[in-house]
């Protein structure tokens, strides 16, 4: 009996191959109705599965912005976390459906954050939770209520230092109201007068031109709606585990099952792979168009183009 552990690249893979279940039943009723029909043995394995790929990909993101050299470098790490976290994440501003939205008041809300990274497609509460985790490594990190709008709020270590926001969803850097010159951090008044310069360059492109920041009162009357913590350090199931039985007993459609491999390589594996995997679901015509199977053709084009892009990261500021 094979004792070892998988690379996450491989048991991503197996997650797409046979338990698609798991990344499309992770939301609000859904998910809590698919887990009670789960063996309590199978649901173990899924959940460690679950956790374990979580934390491999939040320790592969957290080496590739690097560790911040100094106490006040968290800033710089936010920054290249954005960038990093939305090219590997759409929004409904990227595509014209975007399925299974989370919402954070959910009492499981945080259990889809895998499956959120697997779809790669979701709302400012999924995308905002999952920077939140990726930034909870370094400092403390509230999700607060901005207008109906969830955003990210750092906590630095000195009380009586401003609050600082951020919104990975809307790919905005971090700021204060009033700015921070120690820190180097823009006010929100300059990341309106940002988002207005970069939302008419994107209008003359015909490109949506996605969430706009928010009035300063809102701000000031942000009602915090969940502590985040760093997702604890879980390792993978032994291959042992990961066998046939536990599989689903149903397969899932072939395209579904290319995309999340397409993620699983964009995720833990080779960009050209992923690419390659991308290229093949957006040209794929062997089944019925419209649903859920174009959504994820039209993410792949957006993933395709992404990796053949050079140019890096949109973030403001950047």
């Amino acid at each position: 009996m094979d004792r070892s552990r998988p690379s996450a690249l491989d048991a991503a893979l197996w997650l797409a191959r046979h338990r698609h279940d798991l990344l499309t039943n992770s939301e609000g009723e859904a998910y809590r109705s698919w887990r009670a029909g789960l063996e309590p043995a199978t649901a173990e394995i899924l959940a460690q599965l679950s956790a374990g790929l979580l934390r491999a990909w939040i320790d592969r993101v957290n080496t590739q912005i690097g560790g911040p050299a100094r106490d006040d470098d968290w800033q710089q790490l936010a920054v290249a976390g954005i960038g990093l976290l939305r090219r590997r994440m759409l929004t409904p501003y990227d595509l014209h459906d975007a399925p299974l939205l989370a919402e954070c008041l959910d009492p499981d809300f945080k259990s889809g954050s895998l499956p959120r990274i697997m779809r790669g497609i979701n709302n400012c509460d999924g995308i905002n939770l999952l920077f939140a985790e990726l930034m909870a490594t370094w400092t403390e990190v509230d999700l607060v209520t901005i207008s109906g709008h969830r955003v990210v709020a750092l906590r630095p270590s000195e009380r009586d230092e401003p609050r600082v926001f951020v919104d990975a969803f809307s790919e905005l850097r971090p700021f204060t109201l009033d700015g921070h010159e120690g820190w180097g951090l823009p006010s929100l008044a300059t990341i309106h007068a940002e988002v207005r310069q970069r939302n008419a360059a994107r209008s003359r492109r015909g490109v949506s031109l996605g969430e706009q920041p928010a009035e300063r009162r809102s701000y000031e009357r942000a009602r915090l709606r969940l502590e985040v913590e760093a997702p604890a350090r879980v390792g993978l199931p032994e291959l042992s585990e990961l066998e046939p039985s536990l599989a689903h007993p149903d397969p899932p459609d072939p395209l579904e099952r290319r995309y999340y491999e397409a993620r699983a390589h964009h995720l833990f594996g080779d960009p050209e792979a992923a690419r390659r995997a991308y290229l093949e679901v957006a040209w794929d015509r062997s089944a019925p168009g419209g649903g859920y199977r174009e959504t994820l053709r039209e993410a792949a084009r957006v993933f395709a183009h992404r990796l053949a892009d050079v140019e890096g990261s949109t973030c403001v500021g950047r």
